[in-house]
């Protein structure tokens, strides 16, 4: 029997958040940088972002939405193709936080400061986050809840296997994650 237990949080609403934080700031040219297709946070991600900007009216140039792969060197290539366009994001969404940590060193390489001139956004939380400057606004997920978590599904799906009880098993459960907001954020300069 094949079955698939995950724990994850709403990658989708996350999207939709970090977004609209970037909107409430009064950004309407937000690039977003992807992560690879495979990953299904990629696509629930990027989904959330692209309901956030319909929601709000604005719209987003195919030159705004470049694919990374979750990695520092993926973000940074990425940023400088959107910050070298005539017309440039006010704000880069990046998908996980060492792609932001490459568009920060873009952003820095070109002589655009963050977030007087750029706003850039992360997700994860991870430790990269608070080790660049300025440090990254994000989405921290709850990853010792979520491995926890899967632990304890694993072992009842087992128990389960064995046929001691008959308890059913979540095959998807999503924690809370939170939005946190560092100083890589700040309003639009040209709102």
């Amino acid at each position: 029997q094949n079955i698939k237990l995950r724990v994850s949080i709403d990658n989708c609403t996350a999207g939709y958040e970090i977004t609209k934080h970037l909107i409430d700031l009064g950004h309407e040219n937000i690039g977003i940088i992807k992560g690879p297709e495979p990953f299904a946070a990629s696509t629930l991600r990027f989904d959330g972002f692209a309901k956030a900007m319909r929601e709000h009216g604005l719209e987003i140039p195919e030159s705004n939405i470049t694919t990374g792969s979750f990695d520092v060197q993926s973000g940074y290539r990425c940023a400088r193709k959107m910050l070298l366009q005539k017309v440039r994001p006010s704000a880069i969404f990046a998908s996980n936080d060492e792609m932001a940590a490459g568009v920060l060193a873009a952003a820095q390489e070109l002589k655009i400061s963050v977030p007087e001139r750029l706003s850039v956004a992360g997700f994860d939380d991870a430790p990269i986050a608070h080790s660049v400057w300025p440090k990254l606004t994000t989405v921290r997920q709850p990853l010792r809840g979520m491995g926890e978590r899967a632990v304890e599904l694993l072992e009842r799906y087992v128990r389960q296997m064995n046929d001691e009880t008959r308890e059913s098993v979540n095959t998807l459960e999503l924690l809370d994650y939170e939005l946190i907001t560092r100083q890589s954020t700040g309003p639009c300069p040209f709102a």
